[in-house]
């Protein structure tokens, strides 16, 4: 399972997790009483409807995120900027995992499909 667990005392308290289908049932069972679940992305699919009274019997609440850059385009605009700039100052750093050829583009495509990297893929002309 892929997911963010951001504290963890007899059982995650809250887990983020992106790869929502494949995970959300096991996801329920491993939080602890009083647990959340967040979900903050949709790449393998939305989740699957949620019957709430189960969800009754250990206190646990759910939450979804999305970044919705067109709802404010100026905020967002700023946003890439003051990102450009704290990576242009060394402030933030990204974490190349791969490189490929430019003709190996295919390739570089497959590996992200199929979730096998980290950080970012670069592409060498």
């Amino acid at each position: 399972m892929r997911a963010i667990v951001v504290r963890s005392i007899g059982g995650p308290e809250v887990l983020q997790l992106a790869e929502i289908p494949a995970t959300q049932a096991s996801s329920f069972a491993a939080l602890a009483p009083y647990g959340q679940l967040i979900y903050y992305g949709d790449a393998s699919g939305l989740p699957a409807p949620i019957d709430v009274g189960p969800l009754y019997e250990r206190s646990l609440r759910i939450g979804a995120f999305k970044l919705d850059i067109e709802r404010d385009i100026e905020m967002a605009d700023q946003a890439r900027r003051d990102l450009a700039m704290a990576l242009c100052r060394g402030v933030l750093r990204l974490s190349v995992s791969r490189t490929f050829p430019l003709a190996e583009a295919a390739a570089a495509h497959r590996e992200m499909e199929a979730r096998r990297t980290t950080g970012k893929i670069v592409l060498i002309p």
